[in-house]
């Protein structure tokens, strides 16, 4: 009976209020509350991903989006990336350097090696973009990653 009203009431940005969970939260045990409002943001999250997806079909060919670690990388540095998208069962070892230069390298020879597809993506959520993490045959592209970028 409160949804309606707080639909009504609550103009909060990024609030979800097109799905609820019904029922009094006191008489549900925490773990199948917390269950519940996983299933409503994964769908949210996927509906998302999906809307920008098609967006990277109606940009290709256009410079705002890039693709592969290289790529992404320079612009990620250059903080141009708003929507990144990285495969999630795929590794690239290397170091990336202040300028987004990548140096592949796997540790073997002393040097600093970390998955520069997880590197590329904590990045670009600390300037404020999206990242996106989602199996390698969900790719738009034959790649481990690309992005959409800001401009």
């Amino acid at each position: 009976e409160h949804v309606p009203v707080f639909r009504r009431t609550i103009s909060y940005p990024g609030l979800v209020t097109e799905q609820h969970i019904s029922g009094n939260p006191d008489d549900v045990a925490r773990p199948d509350l917390h269950k519940k409002a996983q299933r409503i943001m994964a769908d949210l999250v996927d509906q998302d991903r999906d809307r920008l997806l098609d967006q990277v079909k109606k940009l290709e060919g256009e410079s705002r989006t890039c693709i592969g670690i290289e790529q992404v990388a320079r612009a990620t540095a250059e903080g141009r990336v708003h929507d990144l998208f990285v495969a999630a069962d795929k590794t690239v070892l290397g170091s990336i350097d202040a300028n987004g230069k990548v140096e592949p390298g796997d540790g073997s020879n002393g040097e600093a090696a970390v998955d520069l597809l997880n590197e590329a993506a904590a990045e670009v959520l600390l300037q404020g973009g999206n990242a996106y993490v989602m199996p390698a045959e969900a790719m738009p592209s034959s790649t481990q990653t690309l992005a959409i970028l800001r401009y």
